[in-house]
């Protein structure tokens, strides 16, 4: 089921946890959703899914909008309930892009890209004026920081951290990654149709190998690792 809060229903809407954590995450939904009702027609829209696509946020025209995929949670009129930890990680992430772009302008926060100043957002344009990386390594930071300050989970859970990493793998640049793929080619230099299944688990078998040692964000700063 599709459904669309707009700037006026948002306000009526009650976030559902029931985890030990439910005091910060209400505090961090409240405050994304009482912005969210100040903006001209802005909404949080749950509707269908997009394949590779956990959520996003965009602009179109001068409506802002928190679209997550359908099946991330439970909602009718008046209430949401994210399915577990890690879907509302994902909002936490979608709702720190609204946060960069609308709260604060653009502003950068992270460490790293503080010398940028500002994310510009051109009407007809989005995002394209900016670096991608740069708003989803920006969304990833800020997605840790409101983690900790909202006490949203636990000090070492992992959730957070490993659903940004998650996402910036399809950002951050694979070093050697060439030399992983060597052994699936076929006499054409392509990846052997019939060993395809097996490069995509031996990648995904290393991804889930890195994230699990990296233990800061700004370890990957430099947008550049190895598997």
């Amino acid at each position: 089921m599709s459904i669309s809060f707009t700037e006026e229903s948002i306000k009526n809407v009650k976030l559902i946890d029931e985890s030990s954590y439910s005091k910060g995450r209400l505090e961090f939904f409240k405050d994304v959703t009482t912005l969210l009702s100040n903006q001209f027609m802005g909404c949080l829209i749950f509707g269908k899914k997009k394949e590779g696509v956990g959520g996003y946020f965009t602009k179109s025209g001068f409506i802002p909008r928190i679209v997550m995929p359908h099946d991330i949670a439970t909602y009718d009129e008046t209430f949401i309930k994210f399915n577990d930890d890690e879907q509302f990680a994902i909002f936490v992430h979608e709702a720190s892009h609204f946060l960069h772009f609308i709260r604060d302008n653009g502003k950068y926060t992270a460490p790293s890209l503080q010398s940028k100043g500002f994310a510009n957002y051109k009407e007809g344009i989005g995002f394209s004026n900016n670096k991608i990386i740069d708003l989803e390594y920006e969304a990833g930071y800020r997605a840790l920081v409101n983690s900790k300050l909202y006490e949203m989970f636990a000090d070492d859970d992992r959730t957070v951290l490993e659903s940004n990493l998650t996402n910036m793998t399809n950002y951050l640049t694979i070093e050697n990654k060439k030399d992983i793929r060597k052994s699936y080619l076929d006499a054409d230099g392509r990846i052997d149709t019939s060993k395809f299944e097996d490069y995509k688990k031996d990648l995904e078998n290393r991804i889930n190998v890195w994230k699990a040692s990296v233990n800061k964000w700004s370890e990957i700063a430099d947008y550049k690792i190895k598997l």
